[in-house]
């Protein structure tokens, strides 16, 4: 298990996280997140920023976490 950085070549795996959470928040009737967010505007922006990370296991990226303090601005 390995706590990683993201970096561009990651978007699709990011993508498919989020895509399968969306999937899942709705299957519990929690709508926050959609077809339109996170958007992968907003996954560029975090790796950009330096505030994407993700958990490896077995050389596969199981989860993912932004990290920012945009919410105290």
């Amino acid at each position: 298990m390995e706590f990683i950085e993201i970096g561009k070549s990651a978007i699709q795996a990011v993508s498919s996280i989020y895509k399968s959470c969306v999937e899942q928040h709705a299957k519990q009737g929690f709508y926050q997140w959609d077809e339109n967010y996170p958007s992968l505007k907003t996954v560029m922006t975090d790796i950009q920023n330096n505030q994407l990370f993700g958990l490896k296991v077995e050389g596969e990226i199981v989860a993912v976490v932004a990290i920012t303090n945009d919410e105290t601005k």
